[in-house]
């Protein structure tokens, strides 16, 4: 289990799989915890060499009965953009029937998320802040009010270095980025910005 988040008698894992990337385990009984769901990632086409997950469920966040799971990048240049992408959103109304509402291509392997909502220009948008992979771009921006149509917002966030955004906390105007550890002129231990 690479991450896990828990909402009410439900915990909701990214799972360390390259097939069943969600699963769905009901807490109720702590001392019997029951798997009631599992989900593969629709739109995914690609192999990768065992024993490596590459296409494993990184990092999970519930906000607002609905679940939101980053991958490992993935590349498969043969398949339209719309496939491949390493940001998923599911329903979980009802816990035991995950029903995926949309996706997102990033690019770049997804090792944080959280999601809450923003007022912008007056108008309430519920955002999913990602760190990410990306050594240009460690803090990605995503409005994911309508999961069939996400966007990104802005141009993100690029810390000094390149070392990957590893996780990140959000608590009223301030995102808290953590960075892997870096060497030589930009040393990140720790790396926090």
């Amino acid at each position: 289990l690479n991450s896990i988040d828990v909402a009410g008698d439900y915990a909701y894992v990214a799972n360390d799989d390259n097939v069943v990337q969600l699963q769905v385990i009901s807490i109720a009984s702590t001392t019997n915890p029951t798997v009631v769901a599992t989900s593969t990632l629709p739109n995914v086409t690609f192999t990768c060499s065992p024993p490596s997950p590459c296409l494993s469920g990184r990092s999970i966040f519930y906000y607002n009965k609905k679940v939101y799971i980053g991958t490992a990048y993935i590349a498969n240049l043969s398949l339209p953009a719309t496939e491949n992408n390493e940001f998923h959103i599911f329903g979980v109304t009802d816990p035991t029937n995950p029903t995926w509402e949309g996706s997102y291509n990033v690019n770049h392997n997804i090792n944080g998320i959280v999601v809450r909502k923003e007022m912008m220009g007056g108008v309430e948008k519920t955002l999913a802040y990602l760190a990410t992979s990306a050594d240009y771009r460690e803090l990605y921006v995503l409005d994911v009010t309508n999961p069939a149509s996400i966007s990104e917002l802005g141009t993100g966030f690029n810390a000094l270095g390149d070392e990957d955004g590893k996780s990140l906390y959000v608590i009223g105007n301030k995102i808290y980025l953590g960075r892997m550890d870096g060497s030589g002129s930009n040393p990140d231990s720790p790396e926090f910005h």
